[in-house]
């Protein structure tokens, strides 16, 4: 649950950051270039990171889904690590 919350926390604070800059470069009146050329760089990195925060979310949701799933359905503990290695692998090998 915490970590489901923190997911959805991450995803909100992008959103936010996101909006903010945009609102920024909109009433761009006092920014000089520099300071307008930065805004506009942080809306582009925000619009590349945020699909890539929304997987890393989905597939921590359905790994922790997952989990609950065999622990309510009394699966060994011995099985655990199954779903570790598979989760680690879908993390690292840049299906997310």
């Amino acid at each position: 649950l915490i970590l489901i919350l923190m997911e959805i926390w991450t995803i909100s604070t992008f959103v936010r950051l996101l909006r903010m800059n945009r609102k920024r470069l909109e009433a761009v009146n006092s920014f000089t270039l520099s300071e307008r050329y930065q805004i506009s760089e942080n809306i582009r990195m925000l619009r590349i990171m945020l699909p890539i925060v929304w997987s890393h979310t989905s597939i921590t949701v359905v790994a922790i889904a997952i989990y609950l799933i065999t622990v309510a359905s009394g699966m060994p503990h011995r099985y655990f690590s199954i779903f570790e290695v598979r989760i680690i692998f879908f993390n690292n090998s840049g299906i997310s």
